[in-house]
């Protein structure tokens, strides 16, 4: 039996905006990386991806 895959966090509003030497959508929260990287993620990698932006909403972007 196939899980279904992890849903991506997009939500239709792109805008990079650096953060912590990184880019960061400020629609979604992931890097320029994890968005190329998330067609080809496993369901444990996109949940990974998903705690980091859960752990890290307690301080959003400014």
């Amino acid at each position: 039996m196939t899980l279904p895959l992890v849903k991506s966090p997009c939500i239709g509003i792109c805008k990079l905006v650096a953060k912590d030497q990184a880019e960061i959508c400020s629609g979604c929260q992931r890097t320029v990386d994890e968005i190329i990287a998330w067609p080809t993620m496993t369901n444990a990698q996109r949940q990974q991806v998903l705690d980091r932006i859960k752990h890290n909403s307690v301080n959003p972007l400014k």
